[in-house]
């Protein structure tokens, strides 16, 4: 997950960078279940994110088995902050009630400061699941799962 404030509409701010938006804490909810049981805690201006940073440079290594000595993110811990503030929850170790069925997935933020205008919150989801989506150009449904 990854924020961006007032980036789409000019050619003068970097698309690619992200805004960390003073986060606060932060946790993902799959029906009843909390990821992670207690919320990631940060403090951006004390430079306190390290929880957040060590999610984010572990995803590779977790996800698909690379060593970080072979071939890490490549994001070193300040510019974390500054150019890649990205948030990743991996929810695949949960409940087997939860996989079975429908997830109605929460994603819950706290910042120290109102979310400026213009903020866009980029999501990407990764499943096992196959699902067949179809577009009318404004809005997508699922056809089938």
């Amino acid at each position: 997950m990854g924020f961006q404030t007032d980036k789409i509409s000019s050619q003068e701010k970097n698309p690619a960078v992200f805004d960390h938006l003073d986060l606060t804490s932060a946790y993902v909810k799959l029906n009843s279940e909390r990821y992670p049981t207690n919320d990631v805690i940060s403090n951006f201006p004390a430079n306190d994110y390290s929880v957040l940073y060590e999610m984010f440079d572990n995803f590779k290594k977790d996800y698909y088995g690379i060593n970080s000595l072979v071939g890490g993110t490549q994001v070193n811990f300040a510019a974390f902050k500054t150019l890649f503030p990205l948030i990743v929850f991996d929810v695949r170790h949960q409940n087997e009630k939860v996989k079975n069925g429908i997830i109605d997935m929460q994603l819950q933020f706290s910042f120290t400061r109102n979310v400026p205008a213009q903020t866009t919150a980029y999501v990407v989801i990764i499943s096992d699941r196959m699902y067949r989506l179809q577009s009318d150009g404004n809005n997508l449904i699922m056809l089938t799962s």
